[in-house]
């Protein structure tokens, strides 16, 4: 997320995730 001024201007993705970070993400999918 990008802030300014007024608050969020523009929303980021994740970008490019390892298989690790990926594994990681899809087990936390259910507390989030």
């Amino acid at each position: 997320v990008r802030l300014g001024k007024n608050g969020v201007e523009e929303v980021l993705g994740l970008g490019q995730l390892t298989q690790f970070e990926k594994d990681g993400l899809e087990a936390l999918k259910g507390e989030l």
